[in-house]
């Protein structure tokens, strides 16, 4: 079994270097296939290390102590929080990249499609 950090940064790691090759697509078509398998894998990341923190929520080992109610959604969010900000700022980082990209190439593309004038 892969360490609970691997869970988060293993995906998050794909998604940055797919999020790279976005820099260097042609078409809008390649774009949004590479923005989206990158965003998958920032879910992925996201839904794997809010699973860990919730089952480590209380510990493990014989000083464990089992939680209830808000006092367990508190635990899980002590340990799930940073997660969340950091796939956030990696999800929205590739989004504006992604916009960005297609809007260069979406203006290149326009500027080859007008005829020239002289």
């Amino acid at each position: 079994m892969l360490d609970p950090s691997t869970w988060l940064f293993l995906p998050l790691i794909i998604a940055v270097v797919v999020a790279a090759v976005i820099l260097r697509a042609d078409s809008t078509g390649a774009i949004l296939l590479l923005g989206a398998a990158s965003l998958c894998c920032v879910v992925v990341a996201l839904v794997a290390s809010a699973a860990w923190s919730w089952l480590l929520r209380d510990g493990l080992g014989p000083d464990a102590v089992t939680s209830t109610g808000w006092k367990a959604w508190a635990r899980f969010w002590q340990s799930f929080w940073p997660a969340l900000v950091l796939t956030s700022l990696i999800g929205g980082a590739i989004t504006v990249a992604c916009w960005w990209r297609s809007k260069v190439v979406n203006s290149g593309a326009l500027r080859a499609a007008a005829p020239d004038e002289a």
